[in-house]
């Protein structure tokens, strides 16, 4: 059994799983409120307690665990596991070594993915698009994001950026955007 723990970070709510990945069985889950109003270390420890509360949950140790997945409603720089930018969060979250200081307080090994791109992945890997080449995934929530998955590998694109929709102009007139532009998709359709 391989379990992993995933958590979905987003402008309003933290999901946090446990999941076995050898059949995508879902051991436990929790969800909580953001509340990023409270600032970007009170976000994290929340995050932590997802983690912890999941552990709990599925009578698990950190032992147990092969690692801990972040999804993020943004860019990223997966290499350093840092926050680039989050538009749907207070400040943008710029420079945020979410890795280094999630692993940290939880000890497990963390990683960094755009949200809408680990929806896409599990999809492909584990949902309704595992028998598939490719995958196109689209996710509404604050925002609208997107990812895209071929041949059981994501594709990321330049900048990282394939599947990002959420933020094309489609009206550049339109309300202004929280990434700093007018009229993207998510001013149009989103949750918010």
């Amino acid at each position: 059994m391989t379990i992993c723990i995933g958590i979905d970070l987003g402008g309003t709510k933290i999901a946090g799983a446990a999941v076995d990945l050898d059949n995508g069985k879902v051991l436990s889950q929790q969800v909580i409120p953001t509340a990023a109003h409270l600032g970007t270390a009170a976000v994290l420890g929340r995050v932590v307690s997802v983690v912890n509360d999941v552990l709990h949950k599925s009578n698990l140790s950190c032992e147990d665990v092969a690692g801990l997945g972040i999804g993020v409603p943004g860019a990223i720089d997966p290499e350093r596991g840092y926050t680039k930018f989050l538009p749907n969060l207070p400040s943008g979250w710029r420079d945020i070594p979410i890795v280094s200081e999630v692993g940290r307080m939880s000890g497990l090994s963390t990683w960094l993915i755009n949200d809408a791109r680990a929806f896409t992945l599990a999809e492909a890997h584990l949902g309704a698009g595992r028998d598939a080449q490719t995958v196109i995934g689209i996710t509404l929530g604050t925002g609208i994001g997107g990812g895209i998955v071929v041949k059981g590998h994501l594709h990321e694109g330049i900048a990282m950026s394939a599947g990002e929709i959420g933020h094309m102009t489609l009206d550049p007139n339109g309300p202004p955007c929280s990434c700093g532009s007018y009229g993207c998709f998510e001013t149009f359709a989103s949750g918010t």
